[in-house]
C-alpha cells in the first residue's frame, strides 16, 4: 500500500513502476474488462517463503461499482497458481470497503 497521499509525479511513478516490474520478488495484476481498466494488485514476497504482502487499488472512474472482491479473488487465484500461499494486507482505517 502507498502510504502516503502527497502527489507523485509522472517520472516518479515511471521510475517506482521499472523497479517494480525488474523486481523478481513483486508480481503485478492489472484487472480490466470491455469498459476499462479496473484497477492493480501487487504482491510483495518479501516475507518467508510463499508468503506476500497485498496492496489493492482500483481506478477512480471504477471504485464503488463493487469491482474490488473480485480483482482481488482473481489476482489471488493467479498468485496462489505460482506457488504462492499466504498472503498479509494492509488496510488504510478510512476505508469503509
Amino acid at each position: 500500500m502507498f502510504k502516503s497521499s502527497r502527489f507523485i509525479s509522472l517520472g516518479e511513478h515511471d521510475e517506482w513502476y521499472s523497479s517494480a516490474l525488474a523486481d523478481p520478488n513483486r508480481k503485478i495484476f492489472i484487472g480490466e474488462d470491455i469498459v476499462s481498466k479496473i484497477g492493480v494488485v501487487i504482491f510483495d514476497f518479501t516475507r518467508t517463503q510463499g508468503q506476500a504482502t497485498i496492496s489493492i487499488n482500483l481506478n477512480p472512474k471504477r471504485r464503488n461499482q463493487g469491482l474490488a472482491s473480485g480483482l482481488l479473488m482473481k489476482a489471488l487465484e493467479a498468485s496462489k497458481a505460482l506457488g504462492h500461499s499466504t498472503f498479509y494486507a494492509d488496510v488504510r482505517i478510512n476505508n469503509i470497503s
